[in-house]
């Protein structure tokens, strides 16, 4: 596997991979209407701003995309990761965590020493079994649909526990 950062040209591929992530895996988490809702909201043209605008990677399988993230560091002390979404083909393969373990350099690169994100359902395992604690569950209002979502935390600073 190779994470690189991610390019204009990698947009339509990561919106593919996107849709076909919140497809393939969110049914037993959200209802169809939900499905429908978060997947038609992602254009070529936003993930082309979210790799212009934030630090974005992409990781490859024998120059395949199979995985995105990004994150955002402002000059407050808001430090966000966005987007992270692995091909439904390789769940499970470190692929997700090897991107958020790359965002997180990121973040302590530029002194950063929180990190957050508004989790879905799927992604919250992963980011609690990464160290992040959950800061708060809410409900969250996307293209006019409703879905439970979290927020979650890292302190960088802290050393895992073994």
């Amino acid at each position: 596997m190779n994470i690189r950062s991610a390019i204009e040209d990698d947009s339509g591929v990561i919106r593919s991979l996107i849709q076909e992530g919140i497809r393939a895996n969110l049914g037993q988490h959200y209802s169809n209407e939900q499905i429908d809702a978060w997947s038609s909201g992602f254009s070529k043209e936003s993930i082309g701003l979210a790799i212009k605008h934030t630090i974005a990677l992409v990781a490859e399988i024998d120059g395949s995309v199979v995985g995105f993230g990004n994150i955002e560091i402002s000059d407050d002390d808001m430090t966000e990761i966005h987007l992270l979404y692995v091909s439904p083909h390789h769940q499970r393969s470190g692929i997700g965590t090897s991107l958020i373990e790359q965002l997180e350099k990121h973040a302590m690169q530029a002194g950063k020493l929180l990190v957050q994100s508004d989790a879905s359902l799927l992604a919250l395992g992963l980011l609690l079994k990464m160290g992040y604690s959950i800061r708060e569950s809410y409900i969250k209002t996307y293209n006019g649909i409703e879905f439970p979502n979290t927020w979650v935390e890292k302190n960088l600073n802290k050393k895992d526990k073994p």
